[in-house]
């Protein structure tokens, strides 16, 4: 069988976008090469699975060359050509298409070109389009895009005036974006220091967070900016629970604060604060077993009914699998971790699903006759 990243790549389209794939490749645009052509339709014939033996270098020259001698560097380079196209195939194919970053692009060229009247239209669908993102933290850096270049648009126009509510968007925007994405990234390193004891010699992200008093700039925001005050303020009420892990105050304000905002945020973000609820739960159960066992129950009980127990897809890692049956194992759950066998370990990736189920089996009946469980 065939090994090549194109085939992997291929393995992962649905019958509706190989068809649109075969369209983007057949199409001169994008590509002149007929062979390319006929090397997809001959790979495509044994979508989804390509495991057929049939797929090999040499079989694939003959169908496309019949008769010729088999040249393996003819055969590489269609496969390479191939694969350049599916990369621009999928970096152009995404859900939003009429996303920011499209208009953004758009807009650029409507500027350098003056077209003032198509510009101004494209402008509005595309502050319309950002306030639809799913995702706070890209909304706020697309935002402060499209600032930047609507902000430059009118200065060449000499229009300032006219733009001095979209300089501090722009700059308000950035801010707001600033924020949340260092609060990720120190997220990060707290995980990396207390999970893999790593050290740093001199962590200037931790300096500069704790130089800059963002408690109280983000709590001077309620009163004008109470949408982005909400946000903000359940990042920042994370990176304080994950920084000091035996108060159960920081635990307990996180916890609130997620709760009063779970409904406004996307599947993503909920998996991101789910996971760190999780995470919390688990470095406090070492000084409060008892009520963190509850409390970890709690957030896979949220994951599932929200569907935000895995990033971008309805699969569900072995880990998380095992850690959400364990979960209720200990808490004698055994009706709720039979249901949860049954519902959920199809959904485990493909080749832990077998291994995951049996394994769930014999913990339940470990349970049922009263084996002790940690």
């Amino acid at each position: 069988m065939l090994k090549s990243k194109i085939i992997d790549i291929l393995k992962t389209f649905s019958k509706a976008e190989l068809k649109s794939f075969r369209d983007f490749v057949a199409s001169p645009y994008h590509n002149s090469n007929k062979n390319v052509i006929k090397t997809l339709d001959q790979l495509r014939k044994y979508h989804p699975d390509y495991s057929s033996p049939n797929i090999k270098k040499e079989k694939l020259f003959a169908k496309l060359f019949p008769g010729k001698k088999f040249n393996d560097t003819v055969i590489r380079i269609l496969l390479s050509d191939l694969l350049k196209l599916s990369e621009e195939f999928l970096s152009i194919n995404s859900d939003y298409s009429e996303s920011p970053v499209d208009y953004i692009r758009l807009l650029q060229e409507l500027r350098d070109r003056n077209l003032d009247a198509v510009y101004k239209k494209n402008y509005k669908e595309a502050l319309d389009s950002v306030k639809n993102y799913p995702s706070s933290r890209d909304k706020f850096f697309k935002m402060f895009e499209l600032e930047v270049i609507n902000v430059e648009y009118h200065l060449r126009k000499d229009k300032q005036l006219h733009i001095s509510g979209n300089i501090l968007n722009r700059a308000e925007n950035l801010i707001y974006f600033m924020i949340i994405e260092l609060i990720h990234n120190a997220q990060d390193i707290i995980i990396n220091e207390k999970t893999y004891n790593v050290k740093y010699d001199h962590n200037i992200l931790m300096d500069f967070i704790g130089n800059v008093d963002l408690f109280t700039f983000i709590k001077n925001l309620k009163p004008y900016r109470p949408k982005q005050y909400e946000i903000l303020k359940l990042h920042y009420s994370l990176l304080e629970a994950l920084t000091d892990e035996s108060n159960e105050e920081k635990y307990d304000e996180f916890r609130k604060v997620y709760l009063i905002n779970q409904e406004i945020l996307s599947t993503d973000e909920n998996n991101h604060f789910l996971n760190y609820l999780e995470t919390c739960c688990l470095m406090r159960s070492k000084y409060n077993t008892a009520k963190y066992r509850l409390e970890v129950f709690f957030v896979y009980e949220h994951m599932l009914k929200t569907g935000a127990y895995s990033f971008h897809t309805n699969t569900m890692t072995a880990q998380r699998f095992k850690n959400i049956l364990i979960s209720a194992v200990n808490l004698k759950k055994i009706e709720w971790a039979e249901d949860f066998i049954i519902k959920y370990s199809p959904l485990v990736q493909k080749e832990y699903t077998e291994s995951m189920y049996h394994y769930g089996l014999a913990l339940v009946k470990f349970l049922k006759k009263d084996l002790l469980i940690v």
